[in-house]
């Protein structure tokens, strides 16, 4: 029998006042970066007890994404009209701005080998960025609809990106060329993850699908889970590779086991007190706890005790 699990909810930071977007940790996980539709980046001290967060950038427009870039310090901060903020959040100033287009920014990644930023766009735009000089390398469209959200593979030079057309895109970050797109869902495809041992690519659909793929060329299909009631918007692995979270809009986070793909348990508000809306981000953290994010203006942070195997 699988080993028991309780999870204890250790936290709750509470200060926006409008739904939390996206979630980023600084590379030594102390702090925790939080933005949305209140305009305003909100640092969180994880060592600290108080839940009181301290204001990094206050502007006019929704900010959708952020990322965290260790190498350098620094936060980058995606806005709903296409501004790119880049942030000194030590410091509370903004280093640069970039506003190539006026659609959203739907997601941002950090490529440390080479120091790339990549950005994801609304109308499927995506911009390379090489930093610390902030110099354009590439843009292009690759798909017809919004670009939601992209992940490194461990195993080889490729990055998937999920679509608003249903599909997954596989393309070379060397060459930039499309080796692979598919029809991954019957809906947006909005989140995505893979095994950090590189056994499968797992997507998150707004069909509220988790589908399971071959994480290399053919990206075969190996399993569609029903996994959720609505949207599911985030996905985050355990640093072990034992286990992985899923977050969706119908106010729940999920703990399924990695090898098995079994569900172990529903963390909601009326089991452990969790979110009352859309739960839109998930991270967990190298010391074994797990951050959360939603539409409820709230950040919690959980622990899990595993028991032994019966």
């Amino acid at each position: 029998m699988p080993a028991s699990i309780v999870v204890h909810k250790l936290h709750e930071y509470s200060g926006h006042v409008g739904s939390i977007y996206s979630l980023a940790v600084n590379g030594a996980q102390t702090t925790a970066y939080t933005s949305g539709d209140d305009g305003t980046v909100a640092a969180w001290n994880l060592l600290a007890t108080s839940d009181e967060g301290i204001g990094v950038m206050k502007v006019e427009k929704a900010i959708y994404a952020l990322c965290s870039v260790p190498d350098f310090n620094w936060l980058i901060a995606g806005m709903s009209d296409g501004t790119v903020h880049f942030i000194d959040p030590q410091a509370k100033q903004i280093l640069h701005t970039i506003r190539k287009i006026t659609e959203p920014v739907y997601n941002i990644r950090y490529e440390s080998e080479r120091q790339y930023l990549w950005v994801l766009y609304g109308k499927g735009y995506l911009s390379v960025i090489r930093l610390p000089d902030f110099e354009e390398i590439g843009f292009r469209k690759l798909a017809e609809d919004h670009l939601r959200d992209m992940i490194f593979s461990p195993i080889e030079p490729v990055i998937f990106f999920g679509a608003s057309d249903h599909r997954i895109l596989a393309m070379n970050r060397e060459s930039g060329i499309i080796q692979s797109d598919w029809v991954a869902h019957d809906n947006s495809v909005f989140s995505l993850a893979i095994d950090p041992k590189g056994r499968y690519l797992l997507s998150g659909g707004r069909d509220a699908h988790l589908n399971v793929w071959e994480a290399t060329a053919p990206y075969a299909a190996l399993e569609k889970i029903p996994a959720h009631n609505f949207t599911i918007n985030d996905i985050a692995f355990s640093p072990d590779g034992k286990y992985f979270m899923t977050a969706s809009r119908d106010k729940t986070l999920k703990l399924w086991d990695a090898n098995s793909l079994q569900l172990l348990k529903v963390i909601d508000m009326f089991r452990n007190q969790g979110h009352r809306h859309s739960v839109n981000r998930v991270v967990w953290l190298k010391d074994g706890t797990i951050l959360s994010a939603g539409d409820d203006r709230r950040l919690i942070r959980w622990g899990l005790t595993v028991g032994a195997e019966d």
